[in-house]
């Protein structure tokens, strides 16, 4: 997987990419069964496009990457749950469209030489209602923070390879650690927040383009959402925006509706 901010930016001196637009490198098939709250956001007018991934938190709710939303309308987008493989033209599976966009009010969507993408996370209101089932209903948030040393998964549909691939026709995922942000800094050229986490496994396993705005998930709990990397697997950790952080932001939009 890698984090592309995909048609936004794929950023930088060729340092770090959006991972909207991106799939899981070396990973491996995967059931929706074992991962019911994978969601795939898609162009609504072509539904080969893959934009990002998300997490299901609610009934109404999808958990995501704020810059997945650059550049895009709420009726550009709709949303595919439920099934292990991407949707295609002939399909006749139900989706849901977008109904609200909830962008973290100080989202920072650029890097620069003294800053890097912040608080990149959104809260996307789906209709109709999501009724849960065995392949499709919500992930809990995450009640203490995460430490380094700690196993977690990614999951996605984004490029099996970099740097030519197509997204994945079939839900992969891939085994990571969770590293300090200190490591992930050693090939940026700024600093990381702290309410950034990283992950990493060796070099040709990690997320890629499509993959943004995914989930990365510790002990049935999504700890993370994919926002950006260095394209893609090449050794270093991927960056994910910290959920324990924004816990509040979070729950203040799903009380809203719930």
């Amino acid at each position: 997987m890698k984090f592309c901010l995909g048609i936004y930016v794929c950023i930088v001196l060729n340092v770090v990419a959006n991972a909207k637009d991106s799939r899981i490198v070396g990973g491996q098939n995967a059931n929706i069964r074992d991962f019911p709250y994978m969601a795939s956001i898609k162009l609504a007018k072509n539904i080969h496009k893959l934009v990002c991934g998300g997490s299901i938190i609610s009934e109404y709710h999808i958990l995501t990457a704020a810059h997945c939303f650059i550049n895009f309308e709420k009726t550009d987008l709709i949303v595919f749950l439920g099934n292990s493989s991407a949707p295609t033209a002939s399909d006749t599976e139900p989706y849901y469209t977008i109904e609200q966009i909830n962008v973290h009010p100080n989202f920072v969507g650029s890097v620069e030489p003294s800053t890097s993408v912040h608080n990149d996370i959104a809260i996307a209101k789906v209709g109709p209602r999501i009724l849960f089932n065995e392949f499709q209903k919500k992930i809990e948030l995450p009640n203490v923070d995460t430490r380094p040393g700690s196993l977690a998964v990614i999951i996605g549909w984004g490029r099996t390879s970099y740097p030519f691939g197509e997204p994945a026709k079939v839900l992969q995922k891939a085994l990571m650690t969770i590293v300090t942000n200190k490591m992930c800094e050693r090939d940026l050229p700024f600093s990381l927040h702290s309410q950034n986490i990283c992950a990493f496994q060796r070099e040709r396993v990690g997320v890629c383009y499509g993959d943004s705005g995914g989930p990365l998930v510790s002990q049935g709990k999504v700890i993370g959402i994919c926002s950006f990397i260095r394209p893609c697997a090449m050794g270093e950790p991927d960056v994910y925006t910290r959920v324990f952080s924004y816990l509040d932001f979070i729950q203040a939009h799903i009380s809203t509706t719930n």
